[in-house]
């Protein structure tokens, strides 16, 4: 669960910054 929280912060992130990095 904890971790599927994380990895939408994550994606989402991603899309915020922009960097293909942070995928």
């Amino acid at each position: 669960a904890a971790t599927e929280i994380i990895n939408h912060h994550y994606h989402a992130l991603s899309h915020f910054i922009g960097s293909p990095l942070f995928f």
